[in-house]
């Protein structure tokens, strides 16, 4: 599901022709990507106890945790652009992970750059761990 499908086709239009929008939708963007981080915060992208008996596999897994805490720090650190780099090896490790996106958003929205921002929120949005219960 894309941006545009889930908020309707006209949607960034809309709320970039509007007194304000820009910053509008970085507060929605913003809000998206906090979500994004909370799930990826209890979400345990590598797990001890989980017998693969691929280790390559294992070692992406790990390659990304490494990455996405190395681009956290860093975006807490307002070092955005190398945060940005960071998410990327994410995505590079593990393309449907989506906090790598996550983490990508909110490093576009720092350095206020909405395109990338919105490009990674539609590629993030299919991604999002579906939970119920």
């Amino acid at each position: 599901m894309s941006l545009q499908s889930a908020f309707g086709q006209d949607c960034r239009l809309i709320m970039l022709r509007r007194p304000g929008g820009i910053r509008r939708l970085l507060i929605l963007v913003s809000v998206v990507v906090a979500m994004g981080m909370i799930a990826a915060c209890g979400k345990d992208i590598e797990s001890p106890n989980t017998a693969s008996p691929d280790t390559a596999n294992q070692d992406q897994a790990g390659q990304a945790t490494a990455h996405l805490q190395a681009g956290m720090e860093l975006r807490e650190g307002e070092r955005h652009e190398d945060a940005i780099a960071e998410f990327g090896e994410v995505i590079r490790f593990d393309p449907n992970e989506s906090a790598g996106y996550y983490g990508r958003v909110g490093s576009y929205i720092a350095l206020e750059q909405p395109q990338p921002a919105i490009k990674d929120l539609d590629e993030a949005i299919p991604r999002w761990p579906i939970t119920t219960g």
